[in-house]
This record gives C-alpha cells, sequence and structure tokens, in this order.
C-alpha cells in the first residue's frame, strides 16, 4: 500500500507542470521534474550534482541572493521571481518558491523548489510598459512629450498649492536651431535635440519632469521653491550646463538655449495651457534679449509677443 502511494506521489510530481527541483543540504541537485527539462532546456544527466547556479542568469544582484540565503538558512521559505537562463542562452522567468527540508532536529537535510514559468506573462507586462512608455515618452529623446504634461503638471500644482510652496515651469528653445538644421542637416538638428535633453535631464533632479513639446521646444516642472531667489540659482546653472560649442561628428556645433520662466501660484493663471503660454512669452523675450538667458513672465510680454507674430 505504502508502495502504491510512493508510486502516484511520482507519477504526480513527474507530470506536474511546475518546475520542480530537489538538492541536498549543500544545494547540491538530486532530482528535477521533466517540467524543469522541457522549460530550461537542461536534462536530468546534465543537472544532476550541479549547483542550481547552473540556471543563473545573472541578472539578479549580490542582494537578491544574500536575502534568498538569509530567509533560508532561517529555515524560512523564499519566495520570488527569478530570471533564469535555459541551455540554449536564452531566458526563462520563474515564480518560485524554495522551501528548506528539515528533519526531526530541525536541521535543513534538503531544499525543495516548485517554480512556475512566467515567462509570457512577464513578456505581456513588459510590452504592456513599453507601449504605455511609447505613449508617453518622447521617442527621441526619451524625455517627457506633450500627452504626459497635463497629468504630470495637475499633480504638481495639487502639491504644490498642499505644500504651501512655488512651482516653476521654464520652457527652454535652442537659440538659432533653424540654422543648424539647414546648414547641417537633419541628423545634426536631432543629435543637438538629444544633447540638449540630456543635459538637462542631468541639470534637474529625479522630482523634476522634463518635458519635450516637439521641434526644439522643452517645458521643464521644478517643485518645492520657497523663494524665487532659488530659482535664479537653478536657471543660471540650466543655461551653465548648456555646453556653448559641442563637437559632433568632428564639427563645432554653437549650442545655446533661451529660457522662459513663469511662477506658480503667482498671477491669476491656473490652467495649463495658460501656463505654458506664459513661459513662452518670457522664453520669447530671451530671444529678443540676444538669447542664451533666462527672462521671468511678466504681464506686458504677451502683447509683445502676438504684435512680433503677428508683423
Amino acid at each position: 500500500m505504502a508502495r502504491q502511494s510512493q508510486k502516484r506521489l511520482i507519477n504526480v510530481i513527474e507530470q506536474s507542470s511546475e518546475l520542480i527541483m530537489i538538492t541536498d543540504a549543500h544545494a547540491n541537485i538530486e532530482y528535477v521534474n521533466p517540467a524543469f527539462e522541457r522549460v530550461s532546456g537542461y536534462s536530468k544527466e546534465d543537472v544532476i550534482g550541479k549547483n542550481p547556479r547552473i540556471v543563473k542568469s545573472g541578472k539578479q544582484d549580490f542582494s537578491f541572493y544574500k536575502n534568498m540565503w538569509d530567509n533560508l538558512s532561517a529555515g524560512q521559505d523564499y519566495t520570488a521571481i527569478f530570471i533564469n537562463q535555459c541551455r540554449d542562452g536564452g531566458y526563462y522567468y520563474e515564480h518560485k518558491q524554495i522551501t528548506p527540508v528539515l528533519n526531526n532536529k530541525g536541521e535543513v537535510i534538503q531544499y525543495l523548489s516548485l517554480g512556475k514559468d512566467v515567462t509570457e506573462q512577464t513578456e505581456l507586462e513588459k510590452l504592456a510598459q513599453q507601449m504605455r512608455d511609447f505613449a508617453f515618452k518622447d521617442v527621441l529623446t526619451g524625455v517627457h512629450n506633450r500627452a504626459s504634461m497635463n497629468d504630470l503638471m495637475l499633480k504638481g500644482m495639487l502639491r504644490t498649492k498642499r505644500d504651501e510652496t512655488l512651482m516653476l515651469i521654464a520652457f527652454i528653445d535652442i537659440d538659432k536651431f533653424k540654422t543648424i538644421n539647414d546648414t547641417h542637416g537633419h541628423e545634426m538638428g536631432d543629435r543637438c535635440i538629444k544633447h540638449v535633453a540630456e543635459m538637462l535631464l542631468l541639470a534637474t533632479r529625479e522630482t523634476d519632469s522634463v518635458f519635450r513639446l516637439g521641434g526644439d521646444e522643452f517645458v521643464i516642472m521644478l517643485e518645492g521653491f520657497s523663494h524665487v531667489d532659488e530659482m535664479h540659482t537653478v536657471l543660471r546653472k540650466l543655461i551653465e550646463r548648456i555646453q556653448p560649442t559641442v563637437e559632433m561628428r568632428k564639427l563645432n556645433i554653437s549650442l545655446r538655449i533661451s529660457v522662459g520662466a513663469m511662477v506658480f501660484p503667482f498671477g491669476d493663471v491656473h490652467e495649463i495651457d495658460a501656463m505654458i503660454s506664459e513661459a513662452d512669452a518670457a522664453m520669447y523675450q530671451s530671444k529678443m534679449n540676444g538669447g542664451h538667458q533666462y527672462t521671468f513672465y511678466e504681464p506686458w510680454m504677451k502683447e509683445g509677443v502676438g504684435l512680433a507674430k503677428l508683423g
């Protein structure tokens, strides 16, 4: 009777869709089932007597495995998604629970690993995230695009009101960008746009947001100011971060930016489009003053921009 029960148990394990591995107390593999062979590409003969690191992909760092062994050494189960490497060099994602098997003295005599292949699910989740990123990230530069701006700015405005702080909106445009495009071609123009985006990211904090509206136009949202004086320091550093001359393909490209700034919640403007319009008007004034500088918005500037554009 006991022998029949044992045979049935073995049959269940062999036919299970879960990836099953048993090691000794020193983590030497004693058994793997057919599901493990099918997913990993390794046969029993390949892995018996080996350490499970045979499927280690290198995609997870030291702290991941340290955490695992800290739990197992304390006699606790460990559950996580492991990124493992197949015999053919590909990867599979395994949602796995490792359980220490104890004897009657409380000593570990084996480790039992039960895993589920979640590769397809994980890849679909990654693809979905990439599609979300594509929808809200600028393809050329990787910064936020116009589609993501309203949502992020609205959240920033709410935080600013809640914390009773100030928020800076900066509108940025590359000086004489049309000349760069006409003289050196659109590929060089794209390189300059990417360079400026990279410099803006380096000049801002992780909590700030950089947007590309299109062409050579960028907007930056910076939060958490207590006084306008702090903004002057940030804007000066922003302009200094853009190198006056950038070497690309052995050509020295003169690259400068003009910046327009508006402060929220100063004034009567509380709509995002109107805020951007004010920062744009201030940026235009920077260009009118010679470029490569920043200007804070004042109400008369909109009239000046409108008349200049009509003319």
